[in-house]
């Protein structure tokens, strides 16, 4: 029952990520840009904040990426259902241990990020951010749909 649990958190902690792992060079370009579009739009970034934001931003999401990679390479090494349960709380600790690194790495950039845009804008960051993951689950879902292999 535990390895099940175990699974299935792991699985749902990586869902989205992985929809977007074996993308191309130009698909991480286009995605890339629907981001920088839909976060200048929705925060109304001045073309002064959007220079200083993206670079910041950019930094934020390079080490959040790489904790999630490290995070992946654990995942990939065995099986749960390989797993000793010793293993599978060593491996939770680990997962743990990482999640409290992508805090630091985030409340890092947003302490960076309020010298940067207006106490409004840098609220909406927050709940932009979670909009766009939605939104990009969405369209893969509607891609999927309709891909015809599906039909």
């Amino acid at each position: 029952m535990m390895k099940n649990i175990v699974v299935f958190f792991i699985f749902s902690a990586f869902l989205v990520s992985s929809l977007f792992a074996q993308k191309t060079t130009t698909n991480h370009a286009q995605l890339r840009d629907l981001k920088v579009a839909y976060f200048n739009e929705r925060l109304q970034l001045t073309k002064s904040e959007a220079l200083q934001f993206w670079e910041v931003y950019d930094r934020y999401e390079k080490e959040r990426l790489e904790l999630k990679q490290l995070l992946k390479k654990r995942e990939n090494l065995k099986k749960s259902s390989e797993m000793s349960d010793t293993e599978i709380y060593d491996f939770m600790n680990n997962y743990f241990v990482i999640k409290e690194k992508e805090l630091v790495v985030q409340k890092k950039y947003f302490d960076e990020l309020k010298k940067i845009l207006p106490a409004q804008k840098w609220m909406k960051l927050v709940h932009i951010e979670e909009q766009f993951r939605k939104y990009l689950f969405k369209q893969a879902q509607l891609k999927n749909k309709n891909s015809p292999i599906t039909k």
